[in-house]
């Protein structure tokens, strides 16, 4: 590797990845090494301007927490994460759509029963969020899992209350029954910014772009012998839903909150009549 100039280390270090046993890993790698290099060449890469992503990805790792991930909210709002959902969903054309997981996943949120409470105290407006999972024949899916998970009516997810006494809240799972069904208390969600105090933030703003995201439920469903399924469900009348941070919104997610008076409804799901009522089936497909 004597002699390397700008027209031949491309080549030279592709060459020390040949033996590389993993045959999508050489596939993804080489690719990577390929693309990076060409954009340096586009763009003139200069050096102070290559340390500045250095330390982009520095920073990144350093405000990263179990309960907040930087890399996947830069991969988000640079429209990486959308990308990929619908390069998953290529020639799916019965099934849910995917959506974004987001920085804000916890695993290990608590069991409800059907019909049980995802909202705690929450003091937001009372919503009974319910429908099936099906499969592309429309037939139920029992024992699906589904974990939701949304801001509080604050505008923040329970892993960014920093005050004392602080408790998980608004997430949970469920399992359905022979009939596929799902129910669970809720609230109306709201719209908020994505977390700008870190270097997604600062690419925010030097790019002139908005940090709203339009309100959402997040649902992630795994179920045997099917593709798990990560999406969102967006109120059709938001203010931001054409102007999702995060590329996030896909019309067939879009639902209406309906009111509701069913009194036998209400005293099951422990809310007030009237309510607010979404209804919604996911359609999962088989793996």
């Amino acid at each position: 590797m004597r002699n390397l100039q700008e027209d031949n280390i491309t080549e030279a270090v592709l060459q020390t990845m040949e033996g590389t046993e993993d045959p999508r890993l050489k596939e993804i790698m080489t690719s990577l090494v390929k693309h990076m290099h060409a954009f340096a060449r586009e763009v003139g890469l200069q050096q102070d301007e290559w340390m500045r992503g250095i330390q982009y990805l520095y920073d990144a790792g350093k405000i990263s927490t179990p309960e907040r991930n930087e890399f996947i909210l830069t991969s988000d709002i640079l429209g990486l994460s959308s990308l990929v959902d619908m390069i998953k969903g290529r020639g799916v054309t019965s099934g849910t759509e995917y959506s974004a997981l987001g920085p804000f996943f916890v695993g290990g949120a608590p069991e409800v029963p059907l019909k049980g409470n995802l909202a705690g105290g929450d003091p937001g407006t009372e919503v009974v969020l319910t429908g099936r999972v099906l499969n592309e024949q429309s037939e139920p899916v029992e024992g699906a899992r589904l974990d939701f998970w949304q801001t509080q009516s604050n505008g923040l997810y329970d892993v960014q209350e920093t005050h004392e006494g602080a408790v998980p809240n608004l997430r949970c799972h469920q399992f359905t029954g022979a009939d596929g069904r799902y129910g669970v208390r809720t609230v109306k969600p709201v719209s908020y910014t994505v977390p700008d105090d870190g270097p997604a933030g600062e690419i925010l703003r030097a790019t002139s772009r908005t940090a709203w995201r339009p309100a959402h439920y997040h649902i992630w469903i795994n179920a045997d012998g099917y593709l798990p399924l990560v999406t969102e469900l967006f109120p059709g009348d938001d203010d931001w839903i054409d102007r999702d941070a995060v590329f996030a919104v896909r019309d067939s997610l879009r639902v209406d909150f309906d009111e509701t008076a069913d009194a036998e409804e209400a005293s099951a799901y422990g809310v007030t009549a009237p309510y607010q009522k979404v209804e919604y089936d996911f359609v999962l497909v088989a793996n």
